[in-house]
């Protein structure tokens, strides 16, 4: 083969390689933000104990709860209650491909003075809290 005709097959493979990278940029599925904190919003509004939530990117929120409620709730119901809103909002992260299928949210829950009460379970994908009070 010659030094012309290796030049044009690079060429060729080259711009079928950019090609390529283009079409996978541009076909990714681009995440609704908009929707999927409405949708998050919306269930947490239907949670009488949170005050608050903030999020400083897709995945990883911070919930303020009640402490009349928190403190006065048994351990186990914590536990339950921390389970079912991470269960939850990762679902709906992973809906709206914020997150993927493997990964989770993480939710910390503080109480109205900005105490830590519950983190992320340290376990690799348990949807679990670690309850701290």
């Amino acid at each position: 083969m010659n030094a012309e005709r290796k030049k044009w097959i690079a060429w060729i493979v080259l711009c079928i390689i950019v090609i390529i990278i283009g079409l996978a940029i541009l076909l990714k599925p681009k995440v609704d933000y908009e929707s999927m904190n409405n949708e998050i919003m919306e269930y947490v509004n239907g949670l009488e104990n949170i005050k608050e939530i903030n999020s400083d990117k897709a995945g990883i929120y911070k919930l303020t709860l009640e402490d009349s409620i928190w403190y006065a709730a048994e351990e186990k119901d914590k536990a339950g209650y921390c389970l079912a809103v991470n269960t939850t909002i990762t679902a709906i992260c992973q809906k709206y491909k914020a997150l993927k299928d493997t990964q989770k949210a993480y939710i910390y829950y503080y109480d109205e003075s900005g105490v830590l009460i519950a983190e992320p379970s340290e376990k690799l994908y348990s949807l679990e809290s670690k309850i701290l009070y």
